[in-house]
């Protein structure tokens, strides 16, 4: 199975920026990698729409830098589209893994329950979630995922989400949820 794994943000948009700097799209970054790491050990192929700090297209406006990533997958042919992300919210209470899959997708739907099965063994909670409005899903030609790896703006998470074995072991788990 070919895999786009699309690491949010990147470039010109650091995405969510906690109290100390930290960027969500270094993190992210680093889940996409360690990601494809996996998937690869599987006998997986991986496409990536950004390997370090840059925008997919610099230049381009929000929407188009979007459709751009989705250009990605569409243009090689992927069976699976995965945007990896982390999130914020201005209740510093709210915490855990999200997974998103387009509404009426029955294998986005699937791969989503088994990603969230297989992060919840490591963040605890992951909630599963169809939405229409997220360009990515919308905007790609095969099953499409973004799954947001935990909360920035709670303290807890973003302890977790700080260290690199924790990250692996999401990765991991979504990787297993994936194609494992």
């Amino acid at each position: 199975m070919l895999i786009c794994i699309d690491p949010g943000h990147g470039g010109s948009d650091p995405g969510a920026v906690a109290k100390d700097g930290g960027k969500e799209s270094d993190i992210a970054l680093d889940i996409s990698l360690q990601l494809e790491k996996h998937l690869k050990a599987m006998g997986h192929k991986v496409v990536m729409t950004r390997r370090s700090d840059t925008d997919v297209y610099p230049g381009l406006d929000d929407t188009k830098e979007l459709q751009a990533r989705c250009d990605v997958a569409n243009k090689a042919g992927a069976n699976m589209f995965v945007s990896i992300h982390c999130d914020a919210f201005s209740d510093a209470t709210v915490s855990g893994a999200r997974v998103f899959h387009y509404p009426g997708s029955k294998t986005g739907q699937l791969t989503a329950n088994k990603v969230a099965d297989a992060m919840k063994i490591v963040a605890g909670k992951a909630l599963i979630f169809a939405d229409a409005s997220k360009y990515v899903l919308k905007n790609t030609a095969m099953p499409a995922l973004l799954i947001e790896c935990g909360f920035m703006t709670n303290a807890v998470d973003l302890a977790l989400l700080r260290e690199p074995s924790y990250r692996d072991k999401l990765a991991l788990g979504i990787a297993y949820g994936i194609g494992g």
